[in-house]
């Protein structure tokens, strides 16, 4: 019996064995690798600007960046005037707006069109934008010879130029630093050098080309390469009252091409309006902030509903001069003091009764 027992347990230890596999070592494991593209950088001003009137316009540098977008770029008058708007309800600065011309020269389209390809298709990517017009990277640069020390802004770009690889990707700040040198140097006749040397000297590029005002075209190059004309009136040489004249006349077209403006950008125009809305709303909660009909001060608001001669808080207020537009009666007469209450006197002792008296008085 015992034999059998142990015959059958061997068969079933058999049979489990030729039913599983066995690894003597463990199974190789395969290992995935996943190549992800990085993010596009956001545009350059997620808010969009304050709304632009004629008061907090900078004539200054509005007067330089008409003639650049006029002589440099080649924009029309009509074009010039809209852009405060793409300003306002896109949020997009000078900056911004100079590598939109240069892009849109260079792909030989309209700046309407490059501007709709860039907010729309390309998500707000530089990047993206010229790669989709095919734009070359090298058509950002200027000739530069060695031994120049570049600014941060120029280090990484002008290393690219210099190795002839552009292989990397630029941020928004190096493009328009790109731009804006192209600006200084081909239009404005700066050399590569001294355009770099200001910059590392802590101007911004951008302020550069503000700052050079009387150099516009003398560099006599354009963005396409062809020869600049001299066709925008320069008004910081104007005498005054003609170059006032000459910025009320601009802001006023400015603000007649405001309506076709926002019929074709409903979209945009819908979006700035809102967020205007709720920077007005924010701004009027804030501590501090005057309501309507009322004053900022904290003290104003509880003197209301005192009587006339009282000052905040219930005092009352300090006798001041007379004025003579009231007649004297009129004035409340001081207060009388009242003479203090006499001492309270303590109550009389109180008698105590003998034990068990009351107790004899109900027998």
């Amino acid at each position: 019996m015992q034999i059998l027992l142990k015959s059958l347990a061997l068969v079933a230890i058999v049979a489990a064995i030729e039913g599983c596999i066995v690894y003597r070592d463990p199974p190789p494991r395969r290992r995935v690798v996943v190549y992800r593209e990085a993010p596009p950088p956001p545009p350059a001003s997620a808010e969009p600007a304050p709304v632009e009137t004629e008061a907090s316009v900078v004539w200054e540098d509005e007067e330089v960046h008409t003639v650049v977008y006029r002589e440099y770029f080649g924009a029309t008058d009509e074009e010039i005037v809209l852009i405060p708007h793409y300003r306002r309800y896109y949020g997009w600065t000078d900056d911004d707006i100079y590598f939109l011309w240069f892009v849109s020269r260079r792909a030989n389209v309209s700046f309407e069109v490059c501007c709709n390809t860039y907010y729309r298709s390309c998500g707000g990517d530089y990047d993206r934008l010229i790669v989709t017009y095919n734009v070359p990277r090298a058509s950002f640069f200027v000739a530069v010879g060695p031994g120049i020390a570049y600014p941060p802004v120029y280090a990484r770009t002008y290393g690219c130029y210099h190795a002839n690889t552009y292989n990397v990707t630029f941020t928004h700040a190096e493009y328009h630093a790109l731009v804006s040198m192209k600006v200084g140097c081909e239009y404005q006749g700066h050399p590569p050098a001294t355009f770099v040397a200001r910059v590392q000297a802590g101007t911004p590029p951008g302020r550069v080309v503000v700052q050079s005002r009387e150099s516009c075209g003398s560099g006599g190059r354009t963005v396409t390469g062809t020869a600049v004309v001299r066709s925008a009136p320069r008004p910081w040489t104007m005498p005054p009252a003609q170059r006032q004249t000459w910025q009320h006349e601009h802001q006023a077209k400015v603000s007649g091409r405001e309506a076709s403006f926002q019929t074709a950008h409903p979209e945009q125009v819908q979006k700035t309006q809102e967020r205007e809305k709720a920077r007005r709303e924010s701004a009027a909660k804030a501590p501090g902030s005057p309501k309507p009909g009322g004053s900022a001060d904290p003290d104003h608001a509880k003197s209301d509903g005192k009587a006339p001669g009282q000052a905040p808080g219930g005092h009352p207020a300090a006798p001041g001069p007379h004025d003579p537009a009231q007649p004297q009666h009129a004035q409340a007469p001081p207060a009388q003091k009242q003479d203090a209450p006499p001492p309270r006197r303590p109550p009389p002792p109180r008698e105590e009764k003998p034990k068990g008296g009351e107790e004899k008085k109900e027998k």
